[in-house]
């Protein structure tokens, strides 16, 4: 047999969700994803879904609330870290958003989504030169990063604005 018998429902339910969300339909993905949670409460992929769907509809404590159980159950997971940072720091929490981005990037120091993140924490808080090395550790870790130029002209516009 080349496929089991029974497919692993969490998987088919996780990646129903995916698919929902690709082609817009957010209440679909969202109920997909929290099926998954209904059969397995320690599904942390699947509360990484539904933070970043929250977040994205501007539910940002909600995120940051799945984010940190997505942690709480793989605490691994530089991407739950990075999540977790961001949505810490954009409920007002710099403090705690630095704390988990510092997690991720010493999980992963190539992991992409972390050090994005930082910069960008680092930028809004007003702090240019943590945002200049953050985006260097970046540029060394992906150097083809898509990522790269609206980073250098974000923190180039905090700088002239800053002059002034």
């Amino acid at each position: 047999r080349l496929a089991p018998a029974e497919p692993n429902r969490e998987l088919v339910h996780l990646n129903l969700g995916r698919l929902a969300a690709l082609r817009g339909d957010l209440v679909s993905a969202e109920r997909e994803w929290r099926a998954v949670l209904a059969t397995a409460p320690e599904n942390a992929v699947a509360r990484l879904e539904l933070g970043t769907l929250a977040a994205r509809q501007g539910r940002l404590a909600e995120a940051r609330q799945l984010f940190a159980e997505a942690v709480g159950r793989d605490a691994g997971s530089p991407e739950a870290w990075a999540n977790l940072g961001a949505a810490a720091a954009a409920t007002g929490d710099v403090a705690a958003g630095r704390q988990a981005l510092d997690r991720a990037y010493a999980l992963d120091p190539t992991f992409a989504a972390a050090l994005i993140n930082r910069v960008v924490v680092e930028v809004a808080a007003g702090d240019l030169g943590a945002a200049q090395v953050w985006y260097e550790r970046l540029a060394a870790a992906a150097p083809e990063h898509p990522s790269l130029a609206p980073l250098a002209a974000r923190i180039a516009a905090a700088r002239s604005s800053a002059k002034r």
